[in-house]
């Protein structure tokens, strides 16, 4: 079969296209069928040894999420399982036309799910969700801002908070991304580039300011973040992309009374037990809440879509096409 090999640590350049042989499974784990694979921000960091959560062991295949069909049990494994549509998340491989995943890793999916939704549903729309329901708390009438705008899990955290009747701004690196972002609801985009995005947003808000800021850049920027939030708003953490934020002025946050406050979709997930995907599941099927699918490549292309990513071209959600819709 055909897989991205990555066998040390490096730049895009370690990602090597090769022919290796079919795996099998062993206990309690399963063979997949892949059918399209989500590029993930963890799959660029692995690849460069920049995670040590769930770091995957030298050589191996990246490809944190994606969607399949099984097509073979091993040991200790219900034979139901067998032609179930699955998604996978958090257990590498996705790069190959076949993996190995341990039936902890599955998410069975809907068969009316899209299959390419399929393979980032489970990654983007929990975040989100959990984004504006659970940390966010968002409400009518708040005002809510969020950085790279233009990504998919900032492009369905807005269409999430407009249904709960926020008031969405979204600062993005281009004219282009803006562009591309205000087709998803936005009420005002700002290209952080061009102007003192602080200023602009507390002129736009009418110097009230923003209840909840959701931030997956941080860096040297994230100070803007402060001059922004409103008394008793949440400053909220997913990622931090640019580096980390300065150094907390706690005087600040007594001042004004505001949380700064950090997001990891697993914790969230455990204490909700999952009730997010039936809503997902609705309204994305319905085509109420969108995922923003902007590009798809093949194997081939892997190691230029980390370089794009890497050099923030990418917009929306990039998938991998490997058995496409099975």
């Amino acid at each position: 079969m055909k897989a991205i090999i990555v066998e040390e640590p490096g730049d895009y350049d370690v990602l090597q296209l090769k022919e290796v042989k079919e795996p099998v499974p062993k206990i309690n784990q399963v063979k997949i069928k892949i059918a399209y694979c989500s590029l993930n921000p963890l799959d660029t960091h692995s690849r460069a040894a920049r995670v040590s959560w769930n770091a995957p062991k030298m050589p191996y295949t990246p490809g944190y999420e994606y969607s399949g069909r099984i097509i073979q049990i091993g040991e200790g494994v219900d034979k139901d399982l067998l032609d179930k549509k699955v998604a996978v998340i958090g257990q590498w491989g996705g790069n190959a036309e076949f993996a190995i995943a341990d039936t902890k890793t599955l998410k069975l999916i809907p068969e009316y799910i899209d299959w390419k939704v399929s393979s980032c549903i489970s990654t983007c729309g929990p975040t989100a969700w959990h984004l504006v329901n659970s940390t966010g708390k968002v409400k009518k009438g708040d005002n809510v801002l969020i950085h790279s705008a233009a990504g998919a899990v900032g492009i369905l955290a807005c269409q999430i908070a407009k249904s709960n009747g926020a008031i969405v701004y979204g600062l993005t690196g281009s004219d282009i991304k803006c562009n591309y972002a205000k087709n998803y609801g936005y009420d005002y985009l700002i290209n952080r580039n061009k102007k003192n995005w602080s200023e602009e947003i507390n002129k736009l808000s009418g110097g009230k300011g923003i209840d909840i800021i959701f931030d997956g850049v941080a860096g040297n920027e994230a100070i803007y973040n402060y001059q922004v939030i409103a008394p008793l708003g949440n400053i909220i953490y997913l990622g931090q992309t640019a580096g980390p934020p300065p150094e907390i002025n706690i005087s600040n946050i007594i001042s004004k009374s505001y949380s700064v406050t950090g997001f990891v979709q697993f914790f969230h997930q455990i204490k909700s037990n999952f009730i997010e995907d039936k809503e997902l599941y609705s309204k994305i099927s319905k085509n109420e809440w969108k995922i923003p699918i902007n590009k798809i490549a093949t194997l081939e292309e892997v190691p230029i879509l980390h370089k794009l990513f890497e050099d923030r071209q990418l917009m929306g959600k990039t998938l991998i096409k490997i058995g496409g819709d099975i």
